[in-house]
């Protein structure tokens, strides 16, 4: 018998790993300076837990219209941004950093984490 782990579980990458992969990514695509990229490479491989004990981004996201009115996720959004998409993916989901974040196109509409929601925009029940 060999002491390979089995099959069915691929072990997770280390953090250096996603450390490296993220900055690389940071400096290449996004083009930030060497702080900016080490500061959101360092971030974005603590983020990554690959199952271990976080919250699916449906439990987290809540839906942004085009007219700046907060949504709770239907079930169908919430499988979609539950999905596992390549990094390159043009179907992603938009994922904004925050609530005034527009999109290429200059809409504002989007995914976003409740907690960075302002206090003044009231969270809607699901609009189906």
């Amino acid at each position: 018998m060999s002491n390979e782990p089995s099959c069915d579980r691929i072990k997770p990458r280390s953090f250096w790993a996603r450390f490296r992969a993220h900055y690389y990514l940071s400096r290449r695509l996004k083009r930030l300076n060497p702080w900016q990229a080490f500061a959101t490479a360092f971030e974005a491989a603590q983020k990554r837990n690959y199952d271990r004990g976080g919250r699916k981004p449906s439990e987290v996201l809540i839906r942004i219209d085009v007219d700046g009115s907060a949504w709770e996720l239907s079930e169908a959004e919430k499988k979609y941004v539950d999905t596992e998409f390549l990094p390159f993916d043009g179907a992603r989901p938009y994922i904004k950093s925050e609530y005034l974040q527009r999109t290429p196109l200059g809409a504002i509409n989007g995914f976003i984490d409740r907690k960075k929601v302002p206090t003044g925009i009231p969270i809607n029940p699901t609009s189906n």
